[in-house]
């Protein structure tokens, strides 16, 4: 996980919950119709609202190992109903924020990155339907947050930040949301594109799947990473030295990636993403390059609905480590049998 991300996650939030309440809530409420004072208690849109809000207060007390997709999907279609109506402002807006916030919680608990596309739509709605509803700020920070930490998109961060920013110039979140940025436009100027793909490529008839986004989990001593597919594909995996390579057969990369840089966390151990199409385009493939600073071991293995691909990346000494703690008198765990060594993985595989 990308911890310092993280960090500032949280610590926005917070300041957000400070600065809406304090500063900008009054102003927007004050200059704009869509207020809690413009609300019109017993009309069709207030009843069809609580009921979307009960819903989601109902989903919200249970534990997520309980909570289905079908109870998340029945929450949706009531927020859906309010904005289809919309005939209140304050109460489209509210649900447009809503359904976005269950929407980034399903992706989350199903970890189907497009999910996340859809909460930053239903954010997106928000901002350009409701310019000046008390809901817009926080929607340019949850546009930011899955940007920065679900997509791990460097580029889509920092142009979220820049927005909020521009919204709310002398706002603490601004003041926040410029130390984010400024870190990331320092990185923004020394790094090239990760993603690079060749002209034509995509429109090949071989393609039956997409690669739809590339995620990171890092750690000290551990990473992975997780490859977001539309469809299950084949893939094969080779090593060299701290560089290890995943070829997708008959994979076309999503033009949502063209040009992206990918986030990665502060751990020592994975260094960079490369997501390229190009010489691998002939033979219908797609090819994920994974730079680590010293490889121990690693394991790969599928997930479904919807597909992915996931590598664990062990650095050099943590697997002695986690066998030395794990063999403890003490311990009840057993060391997890699906990470091969790094020798086994020396010679590519057909």
């Amino acid at each position: 996980m990308h911890w310092q991300g993280r960090y500032k996650l949280i610590v926005s939030g917070v300041v957000f919950a400070l600065v809406f309440c304090l500063t900008v809530r009054p102003v927007l409420n004050a200059a704009d119709p869509e207020s809690s004072a413009s609300r019109n208690p017993g009309s069709v849109a207030d009843k069809l609202f609580r009921h979307a809000n009960d819903l989601g207060r109902a989903l919200h007390e249970r534990p997520l190992e309980e909570r289905a997709a079908s109870d998340y999907r029945r929450a949706l279609d009531a927020y859906g109903q309010v904005i289809r109506l919309n005939t209140d402002n304050y109460f489209s807006a509210e649900s447009l924020t809503r359904k976005a916030e269950l929407l980034r919680e399903m992706a989350d608990a199903a970890g189907d990155s497009a999910l996340y596309q859809q909460a930053i739509e239903a954010y997106r709605s928000v901002v350009a339907e409701h310019t000046h509803s008390a809901f817009v700020g926080e929607a340019l920070t949850g546009i930011a947050q899955i940007y920065e930490e679900n997509l791990q998109d460097l580029d889509g961060a920092a142009a979220a930040y820049r927005e909020l920013i521009s919204y709310f110039p002398s706002s603490v979140l601004a003041r926040e949301a410029r130390a984010v940025l400024a870190r990331f436009e320092a990185e923004l100027k020394h790094r090239p594109v990760d993603v690079m793909i060749a002209s034509g490529s995509v429109d090949r008839p071989t393609r039956t799947s997409t690669l739809t986004n590339v995620r990171n989990f890092s750690g000290p001593d551990y990473a992975r990473v997780v490859v977001d597919l539309s469809d299950q594909t084949r893939y094969a995996e080779r090593r060299v030295g701290n560089r290890l390579s995943i070829q997708l057969d008959g994979v076309a990369v999503s033009s949502s990636l063209f040009g992206r840089r990918f986030i990665v966390g502060d751990g020592s151990l994975l260094k960079r993403i490369v997501v390229s199409d190009g010489a691998a385009a002939a033979q219908g493939t797609a090819q994920i390059d994974i730079e680590v600073g010293s490889l121990s071991a690693y394991s790969t293995f599928r997930l479904s609905e919807p597909e992915r691909i996931v590598i664990d990346l062990h650095a050099a000494g943590s697997i002695a480590k986690t066998t030395a703690r794990e063999s403890s008198p003490s311990s009840t765990t057993r060391p997890e049998a699906s990470v091969r060594s790094a020798t086994a993985k020396a010679e590519p595989r057909d």
